[in-house]
């Protein structure tokens, strides 16, 4: 396109006002900003309480979180491209988004962040780092949400594999239980055998004065005493305790001597306090002295009362045990005596007596000598042994009552039987006997058993 024609005004007169060129249309292919279709409008806002509503919601507190993210000025529903375009209309870029100008209509300068307060970390810059000016992605976020997930449940882990469990916690709280009422038992019994070993006395009297006496015995440590030949020597604990246990007049009038007036002040205190924790200590062991021997009465007391209840007790269960056997329809007959049978009344005299004396003697008593020992030891055998045939003799003496039973039926059947055709009658009734008969053998097997 050739230059315009230069335009000269006349003499005088003035220059015409000239209409300039349309501009030529745009060649093919080429794109400028002001032919671009306006960006589509925002759609509706996603409703309240709904799924998406909820994950915008999240969106966008985790990208307000997160200094690298875009800023969150951009109204949502218009891209970045739009916002940042060329020609974009006034209303998609917010008021606030824009950077302020100085009157010159240069950007204005952005303010340096203030110092961080010392001892606290500098915070992070909000210009996003090159590369992270985008969103989050809420895969990412779900991601790192797994992670720590994970870590949680490892922590949950091991911690409760560290937790004893309740089977064990409690056998482990039944011995400690255990334990410590044995310690209290034993230091109980130490207290009445030897106070000064238990950890009461050493805890309240002896601790503190063995500190004290140490505590002093460092202040001296500079001093000196005449020794042998009138040599100097080091104030000894042996020197200290002499002073301690001397008559106090004697006491300030030596260390005036040795020390001179202001040393012998220090050393007079330092005795008064050290002499008084001794004598608690003296008034602790007679104060246990006392007690222990009263504590010791009433223990000995308790004891004889508990052991009276208890023969009491015995004594009456035995009464009632024994009365109870007696009475028994089955076992009683076997220890009653019986009128008229001396030689039963003499067996069971006999079996009483050895009982008594069974019980009454103790084998291992250290007091006898060995022949009483080997007669204890006899009576206990025998004891024993009566014991377990008792039962298999009732046993067979049942079974024996039975058998007679049997054969005395049946003997009084044969007594009252017809005899055969052709037969002799026996007189009186009675049933024939002969040597070597059934009656005869019946009653040799009775005889034996009654005489066994």
């Amino acid at each position: 396109m050739p230059p315009p024609v230069p335009v000269s005004a006349p003499v005088g007169g003035a220059i015409p006002a000239l209409t300039p060129p349309p501009a030529p249309p745009p060649p093919p292919g080429e794109i400028r900003p002001g032919s671009l279709p306006a960006s589509k409008t925002a759609g509706a806002p996603p409703r309240p309480g709904s799924a998406k509503a909820r994950l915008m919601e999240s969106l966008d507190s985790k990208a307000a979180k997160d200094p690298a993210a875009p800023s969150a000025n951009v109204p949502r529903g218009t891209s970045e491209a739009s916002a940042e375009r060329p020609g974009a209309a006034p209303a998609e870029t917010p008021p606030e988004s824009r950077p302020e100008t100085s009157p010159e209509g240069a950007p204005a300068a952005t303010e340096a962040p203030s110092p961080a307060p010392e001892g606290q970390p500098a915070p992070e810059s909000a210009v996003p780092e090159p590369g992270k000016g985008k969103k989050v992605s809420p895969w990412k976020l779900v991601d790192d949400y797994k992670g720590k997930l994970a870590t949680a449940e490892k922590v949950i882990a091991d911690l409760k594999s560290s937790i004893v469990p309740e089977v064990e916690r409690k056998q482990l709280t039944e011995r400690v239980t255990k334990a410590e009422a044995r310690a209290a038992q034993h230091e109980e019994t130490m207290r009445m055998l030897d106070y000064e070993k238990t950890d009461e006395f050493q805890t309240k009297y002896h601790k503190p004065y063995e500190a004290a006496f140490q505590r002093q015995m460092r202040e001296f440590s500079e001093l000196v005493v005449p020794g042998e030949n009138g040599q100097s020597r080091p104030f000894t604990g042996k020197d200290f305790l002499e002073l301690v246990f001397m008559d106090r007049k004697r006491a300030d009038a030596v260390a005036k001597e040795l020390f001179g007036d202001d040393d012998a002040r220090e050393i007079m205190a330092a005795r008064r306090e050290v002499k008084g924790l001794w004598d608690e200590r003296q008034i602790g062991l007679d104060n246990e002295k006392k007690n222990g021997a009263e504590r010791l009465q009433t223990l000995q007391q308790n004891y004889r009362t508990a052991q009276e209840n208890l023969a009491k007790t015995v004594k009456e269960t035995w009464n009632t045990v024994n009365a109870a056997i007696l009475d028994d329809p089955e076992l009683g007959s076997f220890f009653k005596p019986r009128e008229g049978d001396q030689k039963w009344n003499e067996l069971l005299t006999k079996g009483t007596q050895l009982v008594d004396e069974a019980f009454n003697v103790d084998p291992r008593n250290p007091n006898l000598t060995p022949e009483q020992r080997v007669v204890a030891v006899k009576k206990h055998a025998a004891l024993r042994n009566m014991a377990r045939a008792f039962r298999p003799m009732r046993y067979e003496l049942a079974k024996v009552k039975a058998d007679l039973a049997a054969a005395l039926k049946k003997l009084d059947g044969y007594k009252s039987s017809t005899p055969p055709a052709g037969g002799s009658t026996p007189q009186s009734g009675a049933i024939p006997t002969g040597p070597g008969g059934k009656r005869d053998r019946l009653l040799s097997s009775l005889d034996k058993l009654v005489h066994h």
